[in-house]
């Protein structure tokens, strides 16, 4: 048996239907930011893919160690960065409509 051992415990809770309903509010506050991080996360690659040309393309599958970009192909993809949690993450947050601020900012950073 190893030196160490993780010890597991579980909890039932019972929800009054106040705080079923705050619940319910959440995690469908998390599932609609969810959405929305996936639906910008498709939007920027699908832009990325139109915008790079096949030479920058077939670069980009080689080992990093042997990538080698013009200066004009470092610029391109310097303009069309693939996309990224943190980024997403703060464009979410930078577009935050009203009726979100009456929401916990960690929904919307756990569901990016």
């Amino acid at each position: 048996m190893p030196e160490y051992y993780i010890k597991t415990k579980s909890y039932e809770l019972f929800p009054n239907k106040q705080m079923k309903a705050v619940f319910d509010r959440n995690c469908d506050y998390r599932r609609f930011c969810w959405n929305e991080a996936l639906a910008l996360w498709n939007d920027e690659y699908d832009i990325r893919q139109l915008m790079l040309d096949k030479e920058i393309k077939a670069e980009l599958r080689k080992p990093k160690s042997q990538r080698k970009f013009t200066a004009e192909q470092e610029e391109m993809l310097a303009s069309y960065p693939s996309p990224n949690w943190k980024a997403i993450r703060n464009k979410l947050v930078a577009e935050k409509e009203d009726w979100q601020f009456s929401y916990s900012a960690h929904l919307l950073q756990l569901a990016v």
